[in-house]
């Protein structure tokens, strides 16, 4: 297993110092005991799919922080649905990679909630094993840089623009 990438952004490393020091089932800690001891200055920041296929994902959480933020909840939803067109083929590559190998990996996000109000963040997403549904999911951490400006929204979707940054070794190397 490898350490504390010291590369991560400060806000992110409490997210990866957590999920690095569970149990794990090869690179991977279980998400049941993932949710055991969540730090309570993490979970609210917490967006959790399960990642179905090579196309597919579902939003099984998405943290109260994050809801404020979004000005709505799409908890049950499909990941493809949050993201606008353009975006929805790489998302969907980058959660299959990062359960298949598996590797984590830092994404910067411009989301454009309900009333128009610009935000960026950074997130780092880390996989977990869901051994019930012989399903992987991948956990996203997100913090907040900006809320820049109010704009009309043309679309309506959250995501308009996403930067991949890097992947994330876990212990299994990366792509």
């Amino acid at each position: 297993m490898t350490a504390l990438p010291t590369e991560l952004p400060e806000p992110l490393r409490p997210f990866f110092a957590y999920w690095h020091s569970l149990p794990k089932v090869g690179h991977l800690p279980k998400l049941a005991d993932f949710f055991d001891h969540v730090p309570p200055a993490v979970a609210p920041y917490l967006a959790i799919a399960d990642v179905i296929g090579p196309g597919d994902a579902r939003l099984r959480f998405f943290g109260t922080r994050l809801v404020e933020r979004a000005e709505f909840d799409p908890t049950g939803l499909s990941v493809a649905a949050v993201y606008a067109g353009t975006l929805r083929k790489k998302i969907h590559e980058v959660m299959w990679a990062a359960v298949q190998r598996p590797v984590g990996y830092v994404l910067r996000r411009t989301i454009v909630v309900r009333s128009g109000f610009l935000n960026e963040n950074v997130s780092l997403a880390l996989p977990v094993e869901i051994p019930t549904s012989r399903l992987r999911a991948v956990i996203a951490f997100t913090q907040g840089i900006a809320e820049v400006q109010m704009i009309d929204r043309g679309e309506d979707t959250l995501v308009q623009e996403m930067r991949f940054e890097r992947w994330v070794d876990v212990g299994a190397g990366t792509p």
